[in-house]
């Protein structure tokens, strides 16, 4: 039923609204300029929460000029709180675990969220009852899947189908927040870090761009434009194969599985760490060398298809990948056409945080100047 709603045309529609909020972004940063370094990661959560509530809810938040923090501060919770709890076999149990202080902290965090994923569906509903007389059915508010955002989608459906309650179209609301903003957010400043470790790569970025805008900075990206950004696609695989955004899947056998002569039964979870899989030498020569190159399509005859699986594969990957892909680019090429990026920590540097997503524990630490 979603699936349309990541369809490439729609894709294509979205291009106007990654772009918008990437020039907010870029704008924000000037007030950087001056500093030794800043950690870029909430205001790059900032603008995926923007682009998110924007291409998939129909909602302007806005939240760049606002900065609401709110959100994105009980989501960080819930995800420590949540990890704490996976780490400690003892807190499985719902009645232990609610006598606890993160127990009963979790309780105030989910209300928050669930809150704001309610105001955002009540908004959405007004404001298409605005759009449509009274007299339109729900059948014509939404006429085509390909010209529609999720929301209305999932609204859609729930009038058709009496069963499907607000509470379901907010637990799909939850999903696609989170994973279309924090695993995006990741993705980009994982780039920005890279980029700025490497000044020649960043300068090949750059060089490419340059070829596409033929220095005009300032005007509209288009879908061919995204199309040109060959290079630059490149770099943001190999940002992912060396820091996926999601370093573990997890996958239930739903029947035995023989492993190198051992069985594993059905009805096991089986985690699957993305992070070594990229390091798999095999696949990947000199694995924590990063080089873009890698990617280019010559380099890539032969390899195993599930070798590289940032947004994981089969029937349960990643829907969104192609719109993750589209929006870093745009977000990424606005920021390298306006500044140079130099990147603090250096890689022995950098203790991992292994949470729902990958981030370092000192955060993303850049040195960000203008360019001349």
């Amino acid at each position: 039923m979603i699936t349309p709603t990541f369809h490439y045309r729609i894709l294509d529609q979205f291009i106007p609204i990654f772009d918008k909020n990437s020039k907010i972004f870029v704008t924000n940063l000037k007030e950087y300029l001056d500093k030794e370094w800043i950690d870029v990661t909430h205001l790059v959560n900032l603008c995926t929460l923007d682009i998110i509530s924007e291409t998939a809810m129909g909602i302007e938040m806005k939240s760049q000029n606002k900065n609401k923090g709110y959100y994105l501060n009980a989501l960080q919770e819930f995800c420590d709180i949540f990890m704490v709890r996976c780490m400690k076999p003892w807190l499985y149990s719902d009645f232990i675990f609610s006598h606890t202080s993160d127990g009963k902290k979790i309780k105030e965090v989910i209300s928050i969220l669930h809150d704001f994923t309610s105001k955002i569906l009540k908004q959405r509903k007004e404001e298409l009852k605005k759009e449509k007389t009274r007299e339109k059915n729900c059948s014509e508010i939404c006429e085509d899947k390909r010209k529609e955002p999720l929301l209305n989608t999932l609204i859609k459906y729930q009038f058709e189908n009496c069963n499907f309650t607000d509470k379901d179209i907010c637990e799909e609301l939850d999903t696609f927040l989170f994973e279309g903003h924090d695993t995006t957010s990741v993705g980009i400043c994982w780039v920005l870090y890279y980029l700025g470790l490497y000044p020649n790569i960043q300068q090949k970025v750059y060089e490419e761009l340059l070829q596409i805008f033929g220095g005009d900075k300032d005007r509209p990206i288009t879908t061919q434009d995204i199309k040109d950004m060959k290079y630059l696609e490149c770099v943001l695989k190999e940002s992912q194969r060396l820091s996926p955004s999601v370093p573990t899947i997890t996958r239930s056998c739903t029947e035995d599985i023989k492993i190198n002569g051992y069985t594993i039964p059905r009805g096991t979870t089986l985690n699957l760490f993305i992070y070594a899989l990229h390091r798999d030498s095999k696949n990947f020569p000199n694995p924590e060398i990063f080089d873009p190159d890698r990617f280019l399509a010559e380099n890539c005859i032969g390899r195993h298809p599930f070798a590289f699986c940032p947004f994981s594969a089969g029937s349960r990957n990643c829907i969104g990948q192609k719109y993750a892909l589209i929006e870093l680019k745009a977000v990424i090429s606005r920021v390298i056409m306006n500044y140079r990026i130099t990147s603090i920590d250096p890689p022995d540097k950098i203790t991992y945080n292994f949470l729902l997503v990958l981030r370092p524990m000192e955060g993303f630490r850049l040195k960000i100047r203008p360019r001349e």
